[in-house]
């Protein structure tokens, strides 16, 4: 379970898992993920994409809101001031439910309607329990 930034972490560590073939990441949940969407997409394959495919075995969650201010004014504005390829102005896989033909397959979303960014931790009653977890 990755919360934000820690999901863009732990999609690096896939790429390092990536070269020892025996190792498998049964499944991940991404809360609020700040991850460029573009960094996943499959065709041509995103920095993160085949990483992903070769080490995630089950799939992952990943639980977003549209409510998220967070990731949707902070985000971009860091992405893009950060340069060297981490996109202008990218939505992040936190941020909305992401449609596009090269989604992986593997890629279930959840809506966490309402909830901000730091909300996914319990303290706040307003968003739902995150039951959509599982």
């Amino acid at each position: 379970m990755a919360h934000s930034m820690g999901s863009r972490l732990a999609l690096e560590l896939l790429r390092t898992l990536a070269n020892y073939s025996q190792l498998q990441v049964a499944r991940i949940v991404f809360m609020a993920a700040a991850v460029p969407t573009f960094m996943l997409e499959g065709s041509p394959p995103g920095r993160l994409r085949s990483d992903f495919d070769a080490v995630i075995h089950e799939g992952v969650r990943s639980l977003y809101s549209s409510a998220d201010m967070v990731l949707a004014l902070a985000f971009p504005l860091g992405q893009t001031l950060a340069g060297d390829g981490e996109g202008f102005a990218p939505t992040a896989l936190g941020h909305e439910y992401w449609v596009s033909s090269s989604v992986p397959l593997s890629l279930g979303q959840s809506e966490n309607a309402g909830a901000g960014h730091g909300d996914y931790w319990g303290w706040n009653t307003k968003p739902r329990p995150l039951s959509c977890a599982h």
